[in-house]
């Protein structure tokens, strides 16, 4: 099993990119970013799933949060200020003023037509811990949205078709392209996925399971 997130090689702890985000390797990074370069040259994999969640950008097609008719209820739900005196003719005490309420977040819930798992490119890398162990973490690739997905985004992990799997992994028994899979750093089919409003309770990473998948 890896980590998701990677620290590399030449990291001199294993705590040194902890601030920074390293789930996600920007396609158009690979073969100068520090970080990605020798990975991508050197150790690709393939990163089995059945989905993903991906939440709305603002200003996009798609509003990043639900409109008061979606919801049934305002998105601003502030009470009037009341305030409160006694019969001495103290100064008027303002109440607490109640809490706003949050905007409620979309997510949605991202599949393919086909049933069954599929997989993501990734990048992995192994840093050498003082014990002389390795702790292998990994990173997905990511790469300009679809048509589908940029009504949300403008980012879509890398997800790749069975049949470039083997030249993706780097596996080649018959004297092909020896050269890295540039030609593979593009984004899926938007005829072929299907985007459907998630779950909003799936942002709290305490809630798990098949509810999530869909709106409630």
């Amino acid at each position: 099993m890896m980590l998701w997130g990677i620290v590399p090689w030449f990291a001199k702890s294993e705590l040194e990119f902890k601030k920074l985000s390293t789930i996600n390797a920007k396609s158009d990074r690979l073969t100068d970013s520090k970080m990605w370069r020798e990975p991508f040259a050197k150790r690709r994999c393939l990163v089995p799933a059945s989905g993903l969640y991906e939440w709305p950008k603002p200003g996009h097609a798609i509003s990043d949060t639900y409109s008061e008719e979606e919801t049934g209820a305002p998105a601003d739900c502030t009470e009037p200020l009341a305030v409160s005196g006694d019969l001495f003719g103290s100064a008027p005490k303002p109440t607490r003023k109640a809490k706003t309420a949050k905007p409620i977040k979309r997510v949605f819930n991202i599949t393919l037509t086909e049933p069954g798992p599929f997989a993501f490119a990734g990048i992995w890398d192994a840093w050498k811990r003082p014990d002389g162990t390795y702790l292998e973490t990994f990173a997905l690739v990511t790469t300009e949205p679809n048509e589908l997905v940029a009504q949300i985004h403008d980012r879509l992990a890398l997800i790749l078709h069975p049949r470039d799997y083997e030249r993706w992994l780097g596996i080649d028994d018959k004297g092909g392209d020896p050269r890295p899979p540039l030609d593979l750093l593009h984004p899926y089919d938007a005829d072929k996925m299907v985007m459907k409003p998630a779950n909003p309770a799936v942002g709290n990473w305490r809630n798990n399971g098949p509810e999530m998948l869909d709106r409630t």
